[in-house]
């Protein structure tokens, strides 16, 4: 009867081994696939927030180049009206000194023909 307990308590023995080793087997893969999970979910979410910062980029430079654009456009605006000013500026100006390089020259002309006449009026014929 002893030995009969034995070896029940072997066998026993024995297949609690094999029970334990088979529930740490599977214990193992569930923790694999949980791990797995995990790593598939962290990589989505990671993939998630890079196009996220990427859209919020994206969108920033194109607000910036509109911004950009815009206050190029109204320098150049404001470039074009300080040209024609300057140039409504130099044309005056240029009108200015024209007219009166031409009463310098109109008044040396006068001068030099009142003397030219001076000149044959004083002339005396024999």
């Amino acid at each position: 009867m002893i030995i009969i307990l034995i070896i029940l308590s072997l066998l026993l023995g024995g297949y609690s081994l094999y029970l334990i080793k088979k529930l740490d087997k599977e214990t193992n893969t569930h923790l694999n696939n949980i791990n797995a999970v995990v790593e598939q979910k962290s990589l989505y979410l990671l993939n998630e927030l890079n196009n996220k910062i990427k859209t919020s980029e994206e969108s920033l430079l194109n607000e910036l180049n509109n911004k950009i654009k815009t206050s190029e456009e109204s320098l150049l605006s404001k470039l074009k009206e300080i040209n024609t000013q300057n140039q409504e500026n130099n044309n005056k100006m240029h009108q200015q000194l024209v007219s009166g390089e031409f009463k310098n020259f109109k008044s040396d002309m006068n001068k030099t023909l009142n003397g030219m006449i001076k000149k044959v009026e004083n002339i005396k014929f024999e």
